[in-house]
């Protein structure tokens, strides 16, 4: 049989199978224990007929009663009562009126004797024809003189109809009631099912409220039962929040930091474009102007000497191309493999988290210098001169941390300075790098050096951005120990950013 997949049903069901066994056997011991109440009253009752047939008996020569008996039934035939007197050797000695159709054959004179000795009694079922009858047997040695003692067994038979009806009453009553018992207790028992399953219900509703957005984690007053269960899921839904906020940042990051390898990519392909390599366009121009004015002949000569020199310039202009290809070529190749790097690097730390730190020592002038020289390609436009003042000094941590914070404070200083950005690294000790970095952009107002540190901030909307960059320098400096900065710059324009790591 399947067991249903429900806690209501599984209650129930364990419940009822406990009331039924347990009223089962209370029907059954209360129907024992009023049977052998019933009989043990059967019992006393024959005891008590039989002193009072002693008490009316005489012996002399013979055993001696009354015609009629202070019992009634003893005087009515079929009355279900009888008594007789049975005489040493299970003779029947006397038989009462009511007994007269009764036939008592010897195997049952023998049995109302068997085991009795003087003074003993005895309560048993016996079977007439096919009516079961109890009876109550008794013992005595009657002394008539001297020296006459005649042993006498008086014997008291009632039918056990009145007997089984009553028994037969009792256990329909008994049946009856414990059936309406089992099942008022069984509907009280659901009724307490349903009303201990209520914060079960509570926590679904909760939980859907969680799923729809309406709330972030279990709030509910739950019991203590399932306070455990409760707070294991608010743990669960913390944690799947922080991770899934975490692979959001860790894309919005990823996004962030492919700008910069595509813009590069970006520029190298409009350089390609852009190549004039022959003056082609110049020569044309010049032929049909001669022609125009009516100076045919200077119109041949222009022609062969703008032949002789597209055939002069071809030589140089094709190894002029194959030049540009090469440099766009090495140069989109180094993007691809920056990218590659990055979605390396971003992937790692969304799934090792950011705590984690692969520290080895390296070089920092050459991650300066490249990042300079794609600066260069990134704003060639705005002819940015860099001023360095950097040592070949190494640095304990992961290279692409620092590459990461450099990028990002460079790419905001060529973004919002004018014409020129500083950049300076320089150690206070063995294990801590500082990184300051200048531009002679607008600057940042001090009171919101705060808030353009906290991600999505920024107070230009006109300049193309999403606020991240300077978030992404706050985290990975909090790796680190370290700290960042932002001040006004040393002439009052600009701005100042100063960055502590600890290797």
């Amino acid at each position: 049989m399947q067991i249903p997949n429900s806690l209501r049903a599984r209650l129930l069901i364990s419940a009822s199978a406990v009331l039924f066994v347990f009223f089962g056997l209370m029907g059954v011991v209360l129907d024992q224990s009023f049977r052998r109440s019933v009989e043990q009253s059967v019992s006393e009752k024959l005891v008590v007929q039989i002193y009072g047939l002693l008490s009316v008996a005489e012996v002399e020569q013979q055993l001696v009663m009354p015609e009629q008996l202070q019992e009634p039934g003893f005087n009515l035939p079929g009355s279900g009562l009888s008594a007789l007197v049975l005489g040493a050797n299970a003779e029947e000695l006397w038989r009462s009126p009511s007994g007269i159709d009764l036939l008592i054959v010897d195997d049952m004179r023998v049995e109302f004797q068997t085991s009795l000795s003087i003074g003993d009694q005895r309560f048993g079922e016996t079977q007439h024809e096919t009516e079961p009858y109890f009876f109550q047997s008794y013992q005595v040695l009657w002394q008539s003189g001297a020296e006459n003692q005649l042993p006498l067994t008086f014997v008291v038979l009632e039918s056990k109809d009145r007997f089984q009806a009553e028994v037969a009453s009792y256990r329909n009553t008994l049946w009856l009631l414990l059936l309406g018992v089992s099942i008022v207790l069984l509907l009280v028992q659901a009724a307490v099912i349903r009303w201990g399953l209520v914060p079960l219900r509570y926590l679904e509703r909760d939980l859907k409220q969680i799923e729809d957005g309406r709330q972030d984690v279990l709030q509910g007053d739950y019991p203590k039962e399932i306070d455990g269960v409760t707070r294991n899921l608010n743990l669960l839904l913390l944690r799947e929040r922080e991770q899934r906020e975490k692979y959001r940042l860790t894309m919005a990051d990823l996004a962030h930091s492919l700008k910069t390898p595509l813009a590069i990519i970006r520029g190298s392909m409009n350089e390609l474009e852009n190549l004039d390599v022959g003056g082609t366009d110049v020569g044309q121009k010049n032929i049909q102007n001669e022609i125009t004015s009516g100076n045919e002949n200077d119109a041949i000569g222009t022609s062969a000497k703008h032949l002789q020199g597209s055939a002069k310039s071809s030589a140089t202009n094709s190894q002029l191309n194959r030049s540009v290809n090469s440099s766009v070529h090495n140069s989109v190749n180094d993007q691809v493999s920056r990218m590659n790097e990055i979605i390396d690097y971003q992937l790692q730390r969304a799934v090792v988290g950011s705590s984690h730190i692969i520290k080895r020592a390296f070089k920092v002038k050459p991650i300066v210098t490249n990042l300079v020289l794609a600066m260069e390609k990134v704003y060639v436009t705005k002819a940015i001169r860099f001023d360095l003042q950097i040592t070949d000094q190494d640095f304990l941590g992961d290279e692409r941390d620092l590459t990461e914070v450099l990028g990002n404070l460079m790419d905001n200083a060529c973004k919002f300075g004018v014409s020129e950005v500083s950049i300076k690294l320089s150690k206070i000790d063995a294990g801590q790098l500082v990184i300051e970095i200048d531009d002679d952009g607008p600057g940042i107002p001090q009171d919101q050096t705060e808030a353009v540190l906290k991600r999505g901030q920024r107070l230009d909307s006109a300049t193309p951005g999403q606020g991240i960059g300077l978030a992404i320098v706050v985290e990975i400096a909090a790796r680190y120990g370290g700290t960042v900065s932002l001040v006004p710059g040393l002439n009052g324009s600009g701005t100042h950013v100063t960055v502590m790591l600890r290797g």
